[in-house]
């Protein structure tokens, strides 16, 4: 080992917003994998990692460790990374001990594409690394950082944010000369600024060029990032306070809410094993699963592939039938009734919105809170088909292996409070009829539509794919030969539509909602 990696994660990150409201800004997930990710996969996996941890720290540890399970990576706490007297600077002093070393900084929101950065600084001497400002790259340069070169290709100097100069410190440097820096760095005027306070007195500092650099520290530069990386692959949609990942041969899945990791974990051994993927390791934020070698059914499926999807899930799942007792009912109104209403009036309350009467695709639809009041609730909860479930139950969730089997992913945690083994089988049902109606990667193409004509007066649409319009068409007709009543599950359809809006982002939101209404008007034909 001749050099060593820092990467400071433990500021708020507030300027990325709604990102950082419940992680911290380097689980941001960039394409496929979370932004810490690309930091660490740049380097050689005998170089070892030091990361600096403060606001949910315990996320970002657990995350790493359970991607990075064999690399050398040192966590160092830092006490203090929002108060009085805190800063990049006082962050990195907390790991002097561990970098009594040549060492490479680079933060976590960082993103180096195509370049090589992996340079040991003690082969190449001290060095910062600039990106020069191109007219068509839409940065900022007064929000950075930025640098001047002499004629050796040297630092001449560092300036100040808020200058027009286009060679912009994208705040990744070689340090050498460790003992001079850490001098430096514990001058009191360092706590806030960090390492340029340190390098700004190394001599010959030597300025290494990038020329694919993605910035993820503003909102702006964030979601130019996620459009650059985007992987086709993989159209996961995003939601604030939880994401899955995929790293070499594994899946993961990251939730805040530790209850939510716990209870997936609890609800294997309600699965059918033949139909799920192992699980190789589960912590209080993630699991971490082996990533089976096929393709999500959605956009390629057909009748024949459907018809012999729901005749293995009712063998497997739908048929292994629980009894139907008062706490399966109490279960049933908690799922359905409860959680609806909770979820409509957060998605009210997230957008500022006032449920109201409107004019839907021409159609005068009553409010949402009305339209439930109408819903034989005692018909969906005292009724169910209650038996084995998956609660996630859609194309996207389901592969098709080249071992010529479905495997399900993403099962639902629990149906109501503490409720692992039995689930209605119509809401299994309506989540495949919701996936039909709204594919993934067709919102992911952004290939629909929300206006406000006036106030109050809506137009919606969304593209269809022809082979999931007749995938949804058989359905009806399975339903019916199974004894499924298909205006149920339109109308726990449509509950699904208003349950999920409120945790999307505009406009998706807002199409969902919208769609949920009108849907919720049609089932009750009103």
């Amino acid at each position: 080992m001749s050099y060593k990696v820092v990467i400071p994660s433990a500021g708020l990150g507030s300027r990325v917003g709604p990102y950082s409201k419940f992680m911290n800004k380097a689980l941001i997930t960039i394409g496929e994998k979370p932004a810490i990710s690309r930091v660490i996969d740049k380097f050689s996996e005998s170089v070892p990692i030091v990361v600096l941890l403060g606001y949910r720290g315990d996320m970002v540890r657990e995350v790493v460790e359970c991607i990075y399970p064999k690399r050398d990576i040192t966590f160092v706490e830092v006490d203090n990374y929002d108060g009085v007297g805190s800063g990049l600077g006082y962050s990195l002093l907390k790991a002097e001990k561990f970098l009594q070393n040549p060492f490479i900084f680079i933060p976590n929101d960082t993103i180096i594409g195509k370049d090589l950065i992996d340079l040991d600084p003690k082969t190449e001497g001290n060095w910062a690394a600039y990106y020069k400002k191109q007219k068509s790259d839409g940065y900022d340069t007064e929000i950075f950082r930025t640098l001047t070169i002499d004629d050796n290709n040297y630092v001449a100097n560092f300036t100040g944010k808020g200058t027009s100069n286009s060679l912009i410190y994208i705040g990744i440097c070689g340090i050498k000369n460790y003992k001079k820096f850490w001098d430096n760095l514990n001058d009191p005027n360092a706590l806030r600024v960090g390492e340029v306070f340190g390098l700004k007195f190394l001599e010959k500092v030597k300025a290494i060029q990038i020329r694919d650099w993605y910035d993820c520290g503003s909102l702006n530069n964030l979601e130019r990032a996620k459009k650059h990386f985007a992987n086709k692959n993989f159209n996961i949609l995003e939601k604030e306070d939880e994401s899955i990942w995929f790293c070499e041969n594994d899946v993961i899945k990251f939730s805040v809410d530790h209850s939510f990791i716990r209870d997936r974990v609890k609800r294997i051994d309600f699965l059918p094993k033949n139909m799920i993927p192992e699980v190789k390791k589960f912590g209080k934020f993630t699991y971490k699963y082996i990533k089976e070698k096929g393709n999500v059914i959605s956009e390629k499926l057909s009748v024949n592939a459907l018809e012999q999807l729901l005749n293995i899930a009712h063998e497997n799942l739908w048929s292994k039938t629980g009894e139907i007792d008062e706490i399966s009912k109490e279960h049933c109104y908690d799922f359905y009734k409860r959680k609806t209403s909770d979820r409509v009036n957060k998605y009210l309350q997230r957008f500022e919105e006032v449920d109201s009467v409107k004019v839907i695709n021409e159609k005068k639809i009553d409010s949402v809170k009305n339209l439930l009041s109408k819903v034989n609730w005692k018909e969906i909860c005292e009724s169910p088909k209650w038996a084995l479930f998956h609660g996630d139950f859609h194309a996207e969730n389901i592969i098709f292996s080249k071992k010529k089997n479905f495997v399900l992913l993403d099962w639902r945690q629990n149906f109501g409070k503490d409720n692992f083994q039995y689930g209605d089988t119509y809401y299994d049902l309506a989540k495949l009829n919701h996936g039909f109606i709204v594919n993934h990667g067709v919102v992911t193409k952004n290939l629909f539509k929300i206006k406000e004509i006036k106030k109050n007066h809506f137009n919606f649409s969304i593209h269809q794919l022809s082979n999931l319009m007749e995938c949804r068409e058989f359905l009806k007709d399975w339903s019916k030969d199974y004894d499924y009543d298909f205006n149920r599950i339109e109308l726990i359809t449509a509950l699904i539509f208003l349950n999920i809006a409120g945790l999307h982002d505009f406009p998706y939101s807002k199409f969902l909602f919208h769609l949920g209404q009108h849907k919720l008007s049609d089932s009750l034909k009103i």
